[in-house]
């Protein structure tokens, strides 16, 4: 495992391993995202098809409810990558820790108007309606989320007393997912090949049955890991998982597949 930056002397290790624990992760995953792009030549044919084809992925985003990671983004990780190897993909502190981010007073008002007035849009939608206005201020998915729970109105539900949301379920077991990461490459007899972090996540409890590296990302690398992850958790009533043909696991595992292609539910 690469190490992480060594916290100052004189700060209280036990209140800050959280914090050094997730930063670990997001520089985990950003050097995942770009791990095949890195040993690359500047300027290498196909590099940008590859970064667009990333883009258009749905991820597990560590400290984020984000679910993708725009080009232009990609392209500023390996630029960190190759100036600074991996420490640079570690986020910066903020010098504003431990202090609340503040919404303007009207900016604030103004979304507490378009979720009470759209009781069952998402936080992203509620922020989207106030890009659409015009509003430029930073709105941080967290920071609005906390101000719109302060008003009260994530307790408001639909009158049938359903949860809209999509992807958002309340119980373990209900929906897994799964994704594939690029990873580092090991040496394989004479040669160096690329290894593929296939994991699988809990939607509503974000726990992870299992997760382990492979040689391939293609259906024989998938099943072991998927057998591992069912002995330690049991079986989904649901799984995601993104390119694979419905028959193959319906066939094998008996599990609703709400793939997001080439087959659809």
């Amino acid at each position: 495992m690469v190490p992480g930056p060594e916290s100052p002397p004189n700060e209280d290790r036990g209140m800050n391993n959280s914090h050094d624990d997730l930063r670990q992760e997001i520089a985990l995953f950003r050097y995942g995202v770009i791990a095949d792009l890195v040993h690359l030549p500047v300027g290498a044919p196909g590099a940008g098809a590859l970064m667009r084809a990333k883009a258009e992925r749905n991820y597990v985003i560590p400290g984020s409810e984000r679910t993708r990671v725009a080009a232009n983004t990609i392209r500023g990780w390996v630029n960190l990558y190759r100036r600074g190897g991996f420490d640079a993909l570690y986020p910066r502190a903020r010098t504003d820790r431990g202090q609340p981010r503040r919404l303007a007073p009207e900016v604030a008002e103004r979304l507490v108007a378009l979720k009470t007035g759209n009781p069952r849009c998402s936080v992203r939608a509620i922020i989207r309606m106030a890009r659409d206005e015009g509003i430029e201020d930073p709105l941080a998915p967290s920071t609005v989320h906390r101000l719109l729970s302060r008003e009260g109105l994530f307790d408001r539900k639909p009158p049938d007393g359903a949860d809209r949301r999509r992807f958002a379920f309340r119980d373990a077991g209900e929906l897994w997912m799964s994704d594939v990461m690029h990873g580092p490459k090991v040496r394989h007899g004479r040669v160096r090949r690329k290894t593929y972090l296939i994991a699988f996540i809990d939607d509503a409890t974000r726990v992870v049955p299992f997760a382990a590296f492979a040689m391939s990302e293609n259906t024989s690398a998938f099943l072991p890991v998927f057998r591992n992850a069912l002995i330690r958790r049991g079986l989904p009533a649901r799984l995601y998982v993104e390119y694979v043909a419905r028959h193959i696991f319906d066939d094998m595992c008996r599990v609703r597949l709400c793939a997001g292609s080439p087959a659809t539910p």
